[in-house]
């Protein structure tokens, strides 16, 4: 099976571009991709469109994890998407 996760945010405005999108945080290791010792998972938006489903202001957004030290994570597969396309 496929392994998505989701999160929602509430913007004051709609972006216009990915870069002015904040960077977010999530305890990766409540979802196994970090140690608990050091858990903070960074979420680095990569790609943003209008949501098909919801319309309106709203966006679906396609991040990058990466870890405190700005690297992916080990579980990426975008990651290692990029490096191939």
């Amino acid at each position: 099976g496929d392994d998505y996760r989701s999160k929602t945010r509430v913007l004051d405005k709609r972006p216009t571009s990915v870069s002015e999108l904040p960077l977010w945080n999530y305890d990766g290791s409540s979802t196994g991709q970090a140690p608990g010792g050091d858990s903070e998972i960074y979420l680095q938006p990569a790609f943003m469109c209008a949501d098909p489903m919801r319309g309106g202001d709203n966006i679906l957004v396609l991040c990058e994890m990466i870890d405190p030290k700005n690297n992916p994570i080990p579980t990426s597969t975008r990651s290692v998407a990029k490096k191939i396309f």
